[in-house]
């Protein structure tokens, strides 16, 4: 069995031996490298087909394809805080209209109760002059 790296998915140690049991071709950013002998390696890169290569340039190889994953990755979290910002901003407006409404919500039960107060007092007032046109 020969180790090799195996970056389809998440990175972990395959079988290098069996390399189609493990990599996916399809995947964009899969790369693997396997260690055959201590001169070179076999490098499997998406579509790539099969080929020896120095260690070193294995390893430049490997390094160039995590920097564009790691590029993309930036690329993808950018978008997401860019997102996360909008949905922000957006919950923020919502929360103010809320608030907003919430103030005048308050603010007209409290002129209901100063209606209801008003009422009960003119009620009295009219008891009051019935009482005083009945005698």
């Amino acid at each position: 069995m020969v180790l090799g790296i195996d970056l389809t998915s998440s990175p972990h140690l395959v079988d290098a031996s069996r390399p189609y049991a493990c990599h996916r071709p399809q995947t964009s950013f899969g790369l693997w490298i396997a260690a055959l002998c201590q001169q070179s390696v076999r490098c499997y890169s998406g579509f790539m087909p099969k080929k020896r290569m120095s260690i070193e340039d294995a390893f430049t190889t490997l390094d160039e394809k995590l920097d564009r994953v790691l590029d993309h990755i930036d690329k993808q979290l950018t978008g997401i805080k860019s997102t996360l910002e909008e949905h922000s901003k957006i919950l923020k407006l919502h929360t103010g209209d809320h608030a907003e409404h919430a103030l005048t919500l308050q603010r007209l039960d409290q002129e209901r109760l100063v209606g209801i107060h008003r009422m009960e007092r003119i009620e009295a007032d009219v008891e009051k002059l019935q009482a005083q046109s009945a005698r």
